[in-house]
């Protein structure tokens, strides 16, 4: 199984954790930089939280991979003011729905999967972020953002090898993740189980015990 690790960093973690997983994937990697790159500090800080605040989406230099020539792309990216990064936004219009499967990797503050980043991804992409990866700042302030990255990736090459197997038999299916809401929501096996479930309970404390109608 073939994978790319496709990232921006500003203050240089994200980037570690792109690297760190590219290591322990044994990936490719792609960086995204700006046509007009900002600093991490005063004028550049202030350009992210408005960049965030209205959604823009910064120019961004030519990639030098196609995310479509992989079997997964996973997207490396800070969070800035609980919204993904400006350019990795831009780079999720212009490319994401190019990636058989797309799975995110986020560094912020807090470790959080912010739900607007969430919602954006869905939005735009199509798809659920899958994989998905949180990193801290207290993670790398404890070094535990390394172990707790190849730790994401071992866990990830069982997948690998069922997707290589699939692959070889002809059986190729992405399995896209349900809707969370909507007319088109699907309901699985368990939802289906619940529901039964349910409905016997009803039953059972109506006069007559189960059965009555």
């Amino acid at each position: 199984m073939s994978d790319l690790v496709v990232y921006y960093s500003l203050s240089g973690r994200a980037k570690l954790v792109a690297e760190w997983l590219a290591e322990a994937l044994n990936a490719d990697t792609d960086q995204i930089v700006e046509t007009e790159p900002r600093d991490f500090e005063g004028r550049g800080v202030i350009r992210c939280l408005i960049d965030s605040y209205l959604r823009r989406k910064p120019a961004i230099r030519p990639m030098t991979k196609a995310a479509a020539a992989y079997d997964r792309v996973i997207l490396t990216s800070p969070v800035w003011a609980a919204r993904i990064a400006g350019p990795a936004r831009t780079w999720l219009h212009e490319h994401g729905r190019e990636a058989r499967v797309l799975g995110l990797a986020l560094q912020s503050g807090a470790g959080r999967a912010y739900p607007k980043v969430l919602a954006e991804f869905e939005a735009t992409v199509g798809q659920r972020p899958d994989p998905l990866l949180t990193i801290s700042e207290a993670d790398h302030g404890n070094s535990e953002a390394e172990a707790k990255v190849r730790a994401f990736a071992a866990g990830l090459v069982p997948k690998a090898a069922k997707f290589e197997k699939d692959e070889r038999a002809g059986v190729i299916a992405v399995r896209r993740p349900w809707p969370a809401k909507g007319p088109g929501r699907r309901r699985g096996p368990r939802s289906a189980s619940r529901r039964r479930r349910r409905r016997s309970r009803r039953r059972e404390k109506r006069p007559g015990g189960r059965g009555r109608r």
